[in-house]
């Protein structure tokens, strides 16, 4: 009997310092897991403390933009408009925006005509040259909703930390020009960027395009109208805050 007692403790031995080890390792584990969890000097989860979503560096709810700012046209291959304006928007939450605005143009410079029809500068026809002409922008006007879906940020030089948004823009609209309709209603889609300088500065530009019919010759005709704007963009109130209200949880 003895030495099958004998046997039988050599066997169980190692077992017991197994079941021993990874008692011990687990009891660790989870000491190491509580302390990684909760921090003793603030009282927060790791979670808590380090966020894998940071806050906005901008917050534009509850504040108007005015916005000034520079334009050309970009889609007529035989003139180039050059508009001055502004734009303004009230931001109902960081998403949502009502936004209007407009321009008037200011001259208009003539394109490459000839590298456009791909003929010979001889051998387009004055009547030609003076009908491209006949038709000059004045301005447009609109008013619409934008949205922002998109917030980020980019690293510039590993060092320069810029903070932007992308949003889309759509509306109704009416486009001003030198043909005896002179007024045309339509409607407009954009979209556009603002890059964050300050606490009330944002540098912004969109590519928006005006859609709106006209009266070709006697026959109904969509006209186009693609500008690219560049401003800058001031926000009122100046300087906001983040309280628990505004981003919807605490800090």
């Amino acid at each position: 009997m003895r030495w099958q007692v004998i046997v039988i403790a050599v066997f169980l031995a190692p077992a017991g310092l197994a079941a021993g080890a990874d008692a011990d390792l687990v009891k660790e584990a989870e000491t190491a897991s509580k302390s990684e969890k909760v921090d003793a000097g603030t009282g927060k989860t790791l979670q808590e403390r380090i966020r894998a979503v940071s806050r906005r560096n901008f917050l534009k709810a509850g504040r108007f933009e005015l916005t000034p700012g520079v334009g050309f046209s970009t889609n007529d291959p035989f003139f180039r408009a050059w508009t001055v304006g502004a734009r303004g928007a009230y931001h109902f939450s960081e998403e949502f925006a009502l936004d209007f605005g407009g321009a008037g143009a200011v001259f208009q410079e003539q394109q490459d005509i000839f590298r456009a029809l791909n003929v010979e500068p001889d051998q387009i026809a004055d009547e030609l040259k003076a009908s491209l002409s006949t038709t000059s922008l004045l301005g447009y006007v609109d008013a619409g909703v934008t949205f922002s879906p998109f917030y980020g940020k980019v690293a510039l030089a590993s060092e320069l930390i810029g903070h932007f948004d992308v949003f889309v823009s759509a509306g109704l609209a009416a486009v001003l020009d030198t043909s005896p309709q002179l007024v045309h209603p339509g409607v407009e889609i954009g979209l556009g960027s603002r890059v964050y300088l300050s606490r009330f500065l944002a540098a912004r530009v969109d590519v928006r395009n005006y859609l709106y019919p006209a009266d070709s010759g006697g026959q109904l005709a969509f006209g186009n109208l693609l500008l690219l704007n560049f401003g800058l963009a001031v926000y009122f109130p100046l300087d906001f805050d983040y309280s628990a209200e505004t981003l919807g949880a605490k800090d």
